[in-house]
């Protein structure tokens, strides 16, 4: 009876402990499009402060789109990445100065030999209260939509 009362103490105290470390943790979230998905994500994976990065469609009509549908242009999305980073090692600011680096903004849907709408340039913002990511909203609070 000793060992279980214990244990709960010592566990209660492991998950105070484990959650105060995690809340503390903030992580900030970076959804980009910029050609190729793969490509982009070789450019952001192992930076310092990057935490993990995921690719996928963004921006389009469809829910969940094929690769058939995406490349075909008419589903309207473009090949992503999204970037977790710790803001206090890597800031947006300098995510993006990496990303204008690593393509060419001015070229219109393409990237190398990689030519569609689905390889154009994007930065998506995320709303703050849950809905999925969007483009267009610029700093300052000015949505053009």
């Amino acid at each position: 009876m000793k060992f279980l009362k214990s244990f709960r103490s010592f566990s209660v105290t492991v998950s105070m402990v484990l959650f105060l470390s995690l809340s503390s943790w903030a992580t900030e979230k970076a959804i980009l499009a910029g050609g190729c998905f793969w490509g982009m994500e070789q450019v952001f994976r192992k930076l310092p402060g990057v935490i993990s990065t995921r690719v996928g469609y963004t921006g389009g009509t469809t829910e969940k789109p094929s690769y058939k549908e995406v490349s075909s242009g008419l589903s309207g999305h473009a090949e992503s990445i999204e970037i977790i980073f710790d803001p206090k090692k890597m800031t947006y600011e300098s995510l993006l100065k990496i990303y204008f680096r690593a393509h060419d903004p001015t070229s219109l849907n393409r990237q190398g030999n990689d030519t569609g709408t689905q390889y154009r340039s994007e930065i998506f913002t995320i709303d703050t209260a849950g809905a999925s990511p969007r483009p267009g909203k610029q700093q300052g609070g000015h949505d053009p939509q």
